[in-house]
């Protein structure tokens, strides 16, 4: 069977049922039906997970190539709309303080996470000229980013060939 990265057991337990704290009588006439219904739900969403289509496809691989999708149509955005940002961080040793240009990236769960950093030089140094270089730094990280996404996806094409 195919091993997705959806698990629907770890989502039903991060989604339970029976939270409520309300004990009152009609309260659990309803919330027998709901527990009935969320059980008969759960058993068919179960049932269709694991089913498969035309192609042999589960709704899980399905899932699965929907979120691959996403995810890459999200670096490309972060790519073309690339938004980095400033810091400075002080050498320990010689306390000098260097600006330091930062972008995220996407992890393979959607999730951003900081990945690109350039540094532009000591502050002292660069003083005056910090829009120039960190409008160079920004193109740097925008072209590591782009490398980067062509490593990750050189093999794109084995997403759509799936479906075929």
């Amino acid at each position: 069977m195919y091993a997705s990265k959806f698990n629907l057991k770890d989502w039903l337990k991060d989604n339970p049922l029976g939270q409520t704290k309300i004990k009152a009588s009609i309260f659990e006439l309803i919330s027998n039906r709901v527990m009935n219904e969320y059980f008969e739900v759960v058993s068919e969403f179960t049932n269709f997970m694991q089913s498969e289509c035309e192609s042999g496809l589960t709704p899980y691989d399905i899932f699965d190539m929907i979120n691959e999708y996403q995810i890459r149509i999200k670096k490309l955005v972060l790519i073309s709309n690339l938004r980095g940002y400033a810091t400075r961080n002080t050498n320990k040793v010689t306390k000098v303080t260097y600006c330091v240009v930062r972008a995220f990236w996407i992890d393979s769960n959607g999730n951003p996470f900081r990945n690109f950093s350039k540094n532009l030089g000591a502050e002292h140094k660069i003083k005056g000229n910090e829009e120039n270089l960190t409008i160079s730094a920004l193109h740097t990280l925008q072209n590591e980013m782009w490398d980067l996404y062509l490593h990750e996806y050189k093999n794109c094409h084995t997403l759509t060939n799936q479906l075929n």
